[in-house]
């Protein structure tokens, strides 16, 4: 359990210094994988997080969300992985962003 100090120590970190996810980080901690897509290199170019339930809930990065594996400087190495397909990984992506923009336009997802 958080302390009052650390509650207010984490208030005044927020407020001071900008979010890296700002429509996403409330939704983190729901997060228990990540699907990658990888540029060249092997460094992370997008993610996607999954909740408990393997439904897409964050994105990046994309807009002011900058992502947080999508922000990695060094190639991914020695990390277990599996293959999934491209187009599944953009179904994932679509289905965040259409609720990304849904929630902009102040609409209900149906």
């Amino acid at each position: 359990m958080e302390s009052r100090l650390q509650r207010a120590l984490h208030r005044v970190l927020r407020a001071v210094l900008p979010a890296a996810n700002p429509d996403f980080e409330h939704l983190y901690p729901s997060v228990r994988t990540w699907l990658l897509e990888l540029d060249e290199s092997g460094r992370p170019a997008r993610e996607i997080g999954l909740d408990a339930h393997s439904e897409p809930v964050v994105i990046g990065p994309i807009g002011t969300n900058y992502g947080t594996w999508s922000d990695t400087v060094e190639p991914l190495m020695g990390i277990d992985y599996q293959d999934v397909s491209a187009s599944e990984f953009d179904s994932a992506w679509s289905t965040v962003l259409k609720r990304q923009q849904l929630k902009e336009s102040g609409r209900r997802e149906p």
